[in-house]
């Protein structure tokens, strides 16, 4: 079994201490609302810069490729900001991870021609796949260049701004990008 696998099955077992419980409903998400004495950013990251969610995406996409626990920490404390790490537990690592993921699967609802899953494989023809860590700061590049439109001195206002701003903007121009491809076809 891998690490989370084992991890979820212990995880079940402790949710009943977790403020709230997961249900399939849109737009649930998994929260402990304080650990320790540090409080949880906006669950659904309303009013939440914009860089703290490419932060948090980039630690979560990470750890899904390298199951690299530093990571899940990185991301905990980007949720929790004033979290000390005696306090990050498994548990509420874990908690941290399904938290995120619940968001993303949420904003994918939301903004669908923006949020799309990764591909499985991104080699080329001769089975070169380039590092996780270059992938993902492609993409981000390419997110803050398109909500920027290539004016480096927007940048710092693009990476402050609300993340479900910054979200409708890129998924309005994913949706203009899909039409301008239907209708060159």
């Amino acid at each position: 079994m891998s690490f989370l696998t084992i991890q979820c099955f212990r995880t079940f077992a402790v949710w009943k201490h977790f403020s709230i419980y997961p249900y399939p409903l849109i737009g649930s998400h998994y929260l402990t609302a304080n650990i320790g004495r540090a409080t949880a950013i906006e669950t659904d990251f309303q009013d939440v810069p914009f860089s703290t969610f490419i932060s948090a995406a980039n630690y979560y996409q990470s750890f899904l490729h390298t199951k690299n626990e530093a990571l899940l920490k990185d991301l905990a404390t980007l949720l929790y900001p004033k979290v000390k790490s005696r306090h990050l537990t498994t548990p509420l690592l874990l908690n941290a991870f399904y938290w995120f993921s619940s968001l993303k699967h949420y904003f994918a609802r939301l903004f669908p021609h923006f949020l799309q899953p990764m591909s499985s494989s991104s080699e080329d023809l001769l089975g070169y796949a380039p590092p996780i860590g270059e992938v993902l700061r492609t993409a981000m590049n390419a997110q803050i260049r398109a909500l920027t439109g290539g004016d480096i001195t927007k940048e710092e206002a693009v990476l402050s701004m609300d993340t479900w701003r910054a979200l409708t903007e890129l998924d309005a121009k994913a949706k203009e990008v899909e039409d301008i491809k239907r209708q060159t076809k």
